[in-house]
């Protein structure tokens, strides 16, 4: 067995624990995400609730607070405000913000709410990667002497 069928192989092997990982572990994950019940965005460098759904900042923020501080770090200003919300885990915060120049803060949580879509699209997304990368090794598996890789440059 040649260097490039046994790579082609092992590599082959660790995709397909990657796409049995993806299905049996992350996917189920995705069934639910967290909704914090407010949307953001940055305007004129600001960072300004946009839209109050109903939910966990229902009656605490309005539109067009302005946000200051998570969890006491104001970076949220300057950074990516979406980092805040991925990186926030399903417990209380504290969202310091600004409305109508009077300072407010307000602890809130993060509800969970069905996502029933994600799942069957993590899934799809693993497998069409997975097949990209075995197509791949199978080109690399069936072609060991490419003849463009072992040319000498001409002199």
């Amino acid at each position: 067995m040649s260097a490039s069928r046994l790579s082609a192989i092992i590599s082959g092997v660790a995709l397909g624990g990657l796409l049995l990982y993806v299905v049996v572990v992350l996917a189920p994950h995705a069934a639910h995400r967290k909704d914090f019940g407010f949307t953001l965005q940055r305007i004129d460098d600001r960072v300004i609730v946009v839209d109050v759904a109903n939910g966990p900042a229902s009656g605490v923020l309005q539109t067009g607070d302005v946000m200051r501080a998570w969890n006491g770090d104001s970076g949220i200003q300057g950074g990516d405000y979406a980092s805040y919300l991925y990186r926030q885990p399903l417990a209380p915060y504290k969202v310091s913000f600004e409305r109508h120049g009077d300072p407010g803060t307000a602890i809130l949580t993060p509800a969970i709410v069905p996502n029933p879509g994600e799942p069957a699209r993590t899934i799809g997304l693993a497998c069409v990667a997975a097949a990209w990368g075995a197509l791949g090794l199978l080109v690399i598996s069936a072609r060991p002497r490419d003849r463009a890789s072992h040319s000498a440059p001409p002199s």
